[in-house]
């Protein structure tokens, strides 16, 4: 009987655990032009706390939402709406999400009695001090490169402050070697080992977001003494 219930509880934590995967490679997997599709997946995340609070009571369906509040969105430009019963939604356009960095939004919502069908609008300011950015940081978007008069991703890097591009297309970081760079492209070392440049080449049109970190940088990032150059791919 004991064997039994534990294969039971095992099978609804796998099953929960199933759902909540599944839903996240589909969020993940989908362009971030698609907001249709995305915000059906925001609400199809809330059928695993259903059944995990069904299933488990309150402690259950507290876990299972803790699982899965959506920290890793891909860099780009979003609209945020923000909704709860008793007051007007508002909505927060043009909110930058940046590689590595945490994007906080406060949204006053104010109270309503009846359901006018009306929401307040507003546009998001871009923070000037980033809390969680400890080194000299850079971002360049998609929108940024299209308007600029370059032909490739070294032009756009050769106009950052402290970046200079040496006659033979290697990129010095404040004085430091060109191979004391490492590239990073969607998470993956990208640095050609002989040579200490990029080692593939990247359209300027396939870039979401570039990053150039410069001096300090997280210990997620090695084999670099000079700066990182990061490459989100749309």
């Amino acid at each position: 009987m004991k064997n039994q219930t534990k294969t039971t509880e095992r099978l609804w934590i796998f099953s929960i655990g199933i759902l909540i995967i599944s839903v996240a490679i589909l969020h993940y997997s989908t362009p971030t032009q698609l907001h249709h599709f995305h915000q059906l997946y925001r609400v199809l995340f809330y059928l695993p706390i259903i059944l995990a609070a069904f299933r488990y009571q309150l402690k259950g369906g507290v876990i299972t939402a803790a699982l899965v509040i959506i920290i890793n969105v891909p860099p780009g430009t979003y609209q945020v709406k923000a909704m709860m019963m008793g007051y007007q939604p508002r909505r927060v356009e043009n909110v930058r999400v940046s590689i590595d960095l945490t994007t906080t939004i406060n949204i006053e919502l104010n109270s309503s009695v009846l359901d006018l069908g009306e929401e307040v609008t507003v546009v998001a300011e871009r923070e000037i001090i980033k809390k969680d950015m400890t080194s000299s940081l850079a971002a360049v978007g998609s929108d940024e490169i299209k308007t600029m008069p370059v032909q490739e991703i070294g032009d756009v890097l050769e106009l950052q402050a402290g970046l200079v591009r040496d006659a033979v297309g290697g990129i010095h970081v404040r004085g430091g070697r060109s191979g004391e760079v490492a590239y990073w492209v969607d998470g993956i070392a990208a640095t050609d080992m002989y040579s200490g440049n990029m080692g593939i080449e990247v359209e300027n049109s396939s870039v979401q977001e570039l990053q150039v970190i410069r001096g300090t940088f997280n210990a997620e990032y090695g084999q670099a003494m000079s700066g990182i150059v990061n490459n989100m791919l749309s």
